[in-house]
């Protein structure tokens, strides 16, 4: 039976289940939203082969995965979103995905009155929150997976919401939060949860303290933090809880703000507006006020409440009175574009004022056009200042991946033609050039071989050199993918002729990758994925287990397997103090079962055991050592005045590890 303090406590193995099924979902998606590095590792996995039984009982029930670092880890790494944004991004390896997605699973059916009665209630008022996916606990496989469904909706909510009405003045309010899926409080998160919950729900489901505080011990193993959700490519289980957490905030302005049926409420993930009517009569000065009353309002609830900071120099006030006012509310939107992504959104904006106009323009123009915004970016990239596109020439070159009769002529040779005559794509230095448009550039630089070839010479040169790599590393990733994508599109010949091209790149670039490894350069991590998904024979961890599952499962094993958890969980939050310890604990508690009976034992009498079994003198004056920098540890004598300070760093306690390694497994040997 799994005690409280354990995963299995609350965790069940119809939860993995379920996630496992999501996670396939998403896996067989063709779509380009799934075309990407994170579900390019998950495809080579080999999830097929997971029994889940076993699974379960080896890993969950009994905690320890923590200590299987070959399967559960999260790898942390920076990768360049748009040009001059450099964002921390989060992979979880298989077996760290799929135990997320369950603990969402648990959280979604925790919550399941409570989701329920919110949208009954917000029926009746003028809220509407979406967080990019929809998660169907009965059936995984029917869960909303693509967040253009949900934004599409937002958009259309900030049109109609918005909509100039005579003899009327319509405000809308906007907060910038400040890295919102990186602060948010694990504390916090599940306080909430715990609050809203059912009592019958919480009972049948074991959510209680101990629930809480595993829950929160696991968010810490896969982010190496206190705070944050792992942040990673249709990661629909941190949008979900992000939206949990927001969702008192939700509370908060429907009960305080929307009794008034003028007010509206809309929020897509962290994007959040409060729109309200004023006569147009009303006062300039009032309306100011009336406003800052309200943005200091929000500020205080989300930093008391909810530990956010706000970005007080971006928050946003619109006056929308008549159409061109109303445009530029909605372009002036902070959401990312979902044309970044995906090809196949014509309809988003269709009959929508934002909708560029291209009446009686044929496809061959608006391509023209197209390449003619491209080389003013081109020729900004000679000049001083960062890259530049205003709002409406982006939305413009969407209009190539976007339209179907736009996208279909960019791969003609009429188009292929118009490209390389241009010039555009020809000698380019700047990477942020490529970067600034990434999507609709790959596109139109990968449309012929030529045009494949050039873009890699130009990733292989820049790759060779010596300045940082973060941004090359995006660049290769994202090539890789396009022809990925490509190849998912071929057919026949084409499709073969594409998958020897991209052998080729891969047989020509995996060396070069390998080199600046061995440099020891920064951003390993990503490379380290990127490598990875390139050959799959190449580790992502090179931790070799010396105990096995069956025996951390074991009763006896307990103290064992808690001990290496509390250890594993400090190493990835730098508490080397308090990990020291716990290694030591490991130790002894081994010790004590191969030689003692699991009997408690003080130092002295394992040193003096270890003498008549013969272990090495070196071997006894370490753990003799061992115990003695432990008790002078600081931790372990707080009140004690003569000890003072005397913690244990990273490189001693790395030693102390690497060296007591394997004593751990000659008893582990002897054990089994």
């Amino acid at each position: 039976m799994a005690r409280e303090f354990n995963l299995g406590h609350f965790l069940k193995e119809y939860h993995f289940e379920k996630a496992i099924i999501l996670l396939k979902e998403q896996l067989s998606q063709t779509s380009p939203l799934y075309n990407n590095l994170d579900f390019t590792l998950y495809r080579q996995s080999e999830i097929d082969s997971i029994n889940i039984t076993d699974f379960y009982n080896d890993y969950i029930k009994r905690d320890s995965l923590y200590y299987f670092e070959n399967k559960f880890f999260s790898k942390k790494y920076f990768g360049v979103q748009r040009a001059y944004k450099t964002r921390e991004f989060h992979f979880l390896s298989l077996s760290s995905i799929i135990t997320y997605y369950a603990l969402g699973m648990y959280i979604r059916e925790l919550l399941d009155k409570k989701i329920g009665l919110d949208r009954e209630n917000y029926k009746s008022k003028n809220i509407d929150v979406f967080y990019g996916g929809q998660l169907n606990f009965e059936k995984p496989q029917n869960s909303k997976i693509f967040y253009y469904q949900d934004y599409k909706e937002f958009i259309g909510l900030k049109e109609s919401l918005t909509k100039p009405v005579d003899g009327k003045v319509k405000y809308a309010i906007s907060l910038d939060i400040k890295s919102f899926f990186y602060t948010i409080d694990h504390k916090i998160l599940f306080d909430l949860i715990e609050k809203v919950c059912t009592p019958t729900l919480k009972q049948r489901l074991n959510y209680n303290e101990l629930t809480q505080e595993s829950i929160v011990n696991l968010l810490r193993f896969f982010q190496h933090n206190n705070l944050g959700l792992p942040v990673s490519n249709q990661n629909l289980i941190s949008s979900f809880l992000s939206s949990i957490y927001f969702s008192s905030f939700d509370q908060y302005v429907a009960d305080k703000y929307l009794k008034d049926d003028s007010c509206s409420y809309i929020r897509y993930v962290d994007d959040f507006y409060l729109i309200f009517e004023e006569e147009a009569t009303t006062p300039l000065e009032n309306v100011r006020q009336k406003i800052y009353n309200i943005e200091n309002d929000f500020s205080e609830y989300l930093i008391n409440e909810l530990n956010l900071s706000v970005s007080s120099s971006k928050c946003d006030r619109f006056c929308i009175s008549d159409e061109d006012s109303q445009l530029a509310f909605l372009n002036a939107s902070s959401l990312d574009s979902p044309f970044d992504l995906e090809f196949d959104l014509e309809d988003l904006y269709k009959d929508s004022i934002l909708s560029i106009e291209i009446k009686d323009k044929q496809i061959p123009e608006i391509f023209d056009e197209c390449i003619s915004i491209i080389q003013k970016l081109k020729d900004q990239s000679s000049q001083l200042p960062q890259l530049s596109i205003d709002t409406k020439e982006s939305a413009y070159l969407n209009y190539i991946l976007i339209l179907k009769a736009c996208l279909s002529y960019s791969k003609s040779d009429e188009a292929i033609s118009k490209i390389s005559d241009s010039g555009i794509f020809k000698d380019i230095q700047a990477i942020d050039f490529i970067l600034i448009k990434p999507k609709v550039f790959f596109h139109l630089m990968t449309t012929s071989k030529e045009g494949r070839d050039s873009l890699f010479e130009f990733i292989k040169s820049h790759l060779e050199g010596n300045e940082s790599i973060t941004q090359k590393l995006t660049i290769l990733d994202k090539f890789f993918h396009q022809i990925t994508f490509l190849i998912s599109e071929a057919k026949n010949e084409s499709k073969a002729y594409l998958i020897t091209e991209f052998d080729n790149y891969k047989r020509v670039i995996n060396p070069i990758l390998i080199k600046i490894k061995e440099k020891d350069q920064y951003d390993l991590e990503y490379l380290n994925l990127i490598i990875n998904s390139i050959d799959s024979n190449h580790p992502l961890s090179d931790f070799s287990p010396v105990y096995n599952a069956s025996f951390l499962n074991l009763d006896d094993s307990i103290s064992i397997t808690q001990q290496i958890k509390l250890r594993r969980l400090n190493e990835l939050l730098n508490n080397h103090n308090v990990c020291f310890n716990h290694l030591l604990n490991e130790f002894q508690s081994l010790f004590e079962r191969v030689y003692f009976s699991g009997e408690s034992k003080k130092a002295s009498d394992i040193r003096l055991k270890m003498s008549d079994e013969h272990f090495s003198g070196a071997e006894i004056l370490l753990i003799s050592n061992f115990f003695e920098r432990r008790n002078q540890n600081s931790i372990s004598h707080t009140n004690e005045n003569d000890i003072g300070v005397w913690g244990v760093n990273s490189k001693e306690y790395l030693e102390y590890k690497n060296n007591i390694a394997p004593l751990i497994s000659k008893l582990n040997v002897s054990l089994n």
